[in-house]
């Protein structure tokens, strides 16, 4: 189910989201792949949280806002 455009404009626009917790990249320790994944606190309840994804061998970074209610981002920086 995709989000509705309303409901994605009111989340773009809430300048309360924070990230709710600290950031660790984590992956195997020879491996070219780190992630990590953090809860987004804000004022609107919104369930969110960021993912970010780095893949050193071919100089890759993503971060990604997730919605908890569909499968999909619905928001993202690819570099």
């Amino acid at each position: 189910m995709p989000l509705p455009a309303d409901e994605y404009q009111a989340i773009i626009a809430d300048d309360t989201k924070r990230i709710a917790g600290d950031i660790a990249w984590e992956g195997r320790p020879n491996g070219p792949i780190r992630q990590f994944r953090v809860d987004v606190d804000s004022e609107s309840g919104h369930p969110l949280s960021i993912k970010g994804w780095y893949n050193a061998a071919s100089s890759k970074l993503s971060y990604s806002l997730i919605h908890h209610r569909i499968p999909d981002r619905i928001h993202s920086l690819d570099l």
